[in-house]
């Protein structure tokens, strides 16, 4: 499970975990195959069993996707990926980060069955490399 899924430390995470997420926020500033790889993201997560409240955010500066995935860990916010930068190949892949804001014990391992998924699917489907932190 976790051969796919890089810890990665970035100071900065804290910078967007507050930031404000509408779910009728437009992608129409992104570039077309960055608008693609967007667009097949959010038909993932618009019908995985288990996602609720599919956000992006408003923020033109980090374009980032929020929901809230059913597992068992609790979850203090929504999970969210941002993209990490549209620089380099701008055919892709994008780089997205995900951050996930659970609480669990010390001995507990967090539970993202439904996120492990759905990096898989974006891995594959989507033209990205999504992976996630814990904070």
């Amino acid at each position: 499970m976790r051969r796919h899924l890089r810890l990665i430390a970035y100071s900065s995470l804290c910078g967007f975990v507050a930031m404000p997420f509408l779910s009728h926020a437009s992608t129409d500033h992104l570039s077309p195959n960055l608008k693609r790889a967007v667009e097949c993201m959010l038909s993932i997560l618009r019908t995985t069993p288990g996602i609720t409240d599919v956000t992006i955010s408003d923020d033109p500066r980090w374009f980032c996707l929020g929901y809230s995935p059913a597992e068992e860990t609790r979850w203090v916010g929504l999970t969210q990926f941002c993209l990490q930068s549209e620089r380099g190949d701008p055919s892709g892949p994008y780089d997205f980060t995900g951050s996930f804001p659970g609480i669990w014990g010390a001995r507990e391992t967090p539970d993202i069955h439904v996120s492990k998924g759905i990096m898989d699917k974006w891995n594959a489907k989507c033209g990205v490399r999504a992976n996630g932190v814990f904070n």
